[in-house]
């Protein structure tokens, strides 16, 4: 296993600065002891049953660096996925160059904008000592389902080329780093008791919420958040907490506890999904769900009336869609689990809001904050009995302009309705 050891960082690398604090090059290791190797088993690999149907490839193309992963495979290196912030990985891996920056991306672009990191290392395995070659290394934000998502496209692509899975050496997690995100990021330092969080499409929203009279009071910036507090007309406030960082999945799950355990009085997460219901409803339809299932090792259903209170659907009813299930992956995403989410009355799917919910309900007993869910659908997971329609929008011809025109008149129905949310109802306040 290519994992990271105490040894692999030069002691005069500087320390960070997180959150007002100095992170010393000591706790940045802590955070990477006891690695935990995850078997090639469980990364599920896509089938030719896939609901993306001819556009799978296209997808994952546009989320990886072919170009980086061609040049290993071309030099004969050694593939790693490693679950390391890409911004603690030159004090983790020596003599490691940069060869794709972690944010590079679209400049507008202010928030989930940490993304893998690629680095050209010394092999140093100890499979082949005598080998002074060097390994590509992916360093991918902690979290399990985000690891395992890169590991499947690495892995999809490298099949796509007629390259064996074998030059995937290792894919390695780091339980620590994952269980304690919201401490080593000082989450604590933005959220405070009573706030009303607003987190997924926060700059556009804000930026929304600005123009119909909201007032910006208070701005906190740091490497890991950008927390932006406004006040709504009627004197509501609201806590817009943008993450830098890709919080995918169960790494969801874990800042949302975290903000309930930080006093958080409500937490409502803007953004996008796919859709089970109709491909009309692709950007056309305001989503809301109301029970949650997890869909991991096993299936985790939380029903209606076990969920956390759900302000959204308490003002509007009408928007109420049922339930809606995260995976861990988009690669798994094939016409037979497509079949297990129809026996749930499944409407929608993504990757983080079950595990939020979830999440939530597991830490607290007494119900004490209320989470909702508003997204509008970029994609429509197509079944096996159905055609795919190339004219329907999806993952992977989302930056056309037609799709972002669609995108912009989404966010305008979703800012609309939270603005009205937040300027009338009283449901929190009256707890």
């Amino acid at each position: 296993m290519q994992a990271v050891h105490r040894t692999g960082g030069p002691a005069a690398t500087p320390s960070q600065t997180v959150g007002g604090r100095r992170l010393s090059i000591d706790d940045t290791f802590a955070l990477y002891d006891a690695p935990l190797e995850v078997p090639n088993q469980e990364i599920r690999p896509a089938t030719a049953s896939h609901t993306m149907g001819p556009f799978l490839d296209a997808y994952v193309t546009q989320r990886i660096s072919t170009s980086t992963i061609d040049r290993a495979v071309s030099d004969g290196m050694d593939i790693e996925v490693q679950g390391v912030y890409p911004t603690h990985a030159s004090q983790l891996f020596k003599g490691a160059t940069e060869l794709v920056s972690p944010q590079a991306g679209r400049p507008e672009k202010l928030f989930n904008v940490i993304r893998p990191g690629y680095l050209l290392a010394p092999n140093t395995s100890a499979v082949a000592p005598s080998d002074n070659g060097n390994k590509l290394v992916v360093v991918v934000p902690p979290g399990r389902d985000y690891i395992m998502h890169n590991a499947s496209l690495i892995r999809h692509y490298l099949a796509s080329r007629g390259v064996s899975a074998d030059r995937l050496k290792s894919i390695v997690r780091y339980p620590i780093a994952e269980d304690r995100i919201a401490d080593w990021t000082r989450l604590g330092h933005v959220i405070s008791a009573g706030d009303r969080v607003l987190i997924g499409y926060v700059n556009e929203i804000v930026q929304r919420f600005v123009g119909w009279g909201g007032r910006i009071s208070d701005v906190h910036d740091d490497e890991f958040y950008t927390a932006i507090r406004i006040v709504i007309p009627g004197g509501k406030e609201v806590c817009a907490l943008g993450v830098k960082f890709s919080y995918w999945g169960c790494i969801a799950g874990r800042l949302a506890a975290a903000v309930q355990a930080f006093g958080a009085s409500e937490l409502i997460y803007a953004g996008k999904l796919g859709a089970l219901s109709s491909p009309d409803d692709v950007y056309s339809r305001t989503f809301v769900p109301s029970s949650f299932l997890v869909c991991s090792e096993s299936m985790r259903l939380l029903r209606k009336d076990a969920a956390p209170p759900n302000g959204l659907v308490s003002m509007y009813p009408e928007l109420d869609s049922g339930t809606h299930m995260s995976v861990a992956t988009v690669l798994e995403e094939d016409h037979p689990q497509r079949r297990q989410a129809s026996g749930y009355a499944v409407t929608t799917i993504d990757n983080e809001i079950a595990q939020i919910a979830q999440a939530i309900t597991d830490r607290q007993r007494n119900r004490g904050m209320w989470f909702s869910a508003i997204h509008f659908a970029t994609d429509y997971l197509w079944g096996p009995d159905e055609t795919v329609d190339r004219t329907t929008p999806c993952l992977a011809n989302n930056r056309t302009s037609q799709a972002l025109r669609l995108k912009a008149e989404a966010l305008e129905t979703v800012a609309q309705l939270l603005f009205r949310y937040y300027r009338e109802a009283n449901l929190i306040d009256n707890l």
